[in-house]
């Protein structure tokens, strides 16, 4: 196990955050709020033919409500976020962080498309621990 570089630490945590404004700015439908307990929660709502459909997008809080606020600017720098996304992946490759193979990077953006990880799914196994370079800020 070797530890990352402050390079690579910082490349990570700024590629979450780009990912975070990416799954505000790619919400179709307009953003609503829903109180559940003593909770409130963000929703994309889009109308799907003759019924309204609900997409959890996360818990109110600061953070995202800075990004539901900033929403079609994010919608505007899509661009760049994706070319600055592949040039922070290059850099942790670079580092040293253990790449998912392609079958598996697939099967997880699918996954992570259709709301598995946004719902709470949690992924075990060699992948987890892979994926958990940056968390930990260590390589395996």
């Amino acid at each position: 196990m070797a530890n990352l570089s402050s390079v690579a630490r910082s490349a990570y945590s700024d590629l979450l955050r780009l990912l975070k404004d990416d799954m505000i700015a790619n919400v179709h439908g307009s953003l609503v709020t829903k109180k559940r307990g003593d909770k409130v929660y963000w929703y994309a709502a889009e109308k799907i033919g003759n019924a309204v459909k609900f997409w959890y997008v996360g818990p109110d809080g600061e953070e995202t409500r800075s990004r539901v606020d900033r929403m079609n600017e994010l919608r505007a720098q899509a661009a760049e976020r994706r070319k600055e996304r592949s040039r922070l992946a290059r850099l942790l490759r670079a580092e040293g962080m253990t790449p998912v193979d392609r079958g598996t990077g697939g099967l997880l953006l699918a996954m992570a498309k259709v709301g598995t990880f946004r719902l709470g799914g949690t992924l075990i196994g060699t992948n987890a621990f892979r994926l958990m370079e940056g968390e930990l800020g260590a390589t395996l």
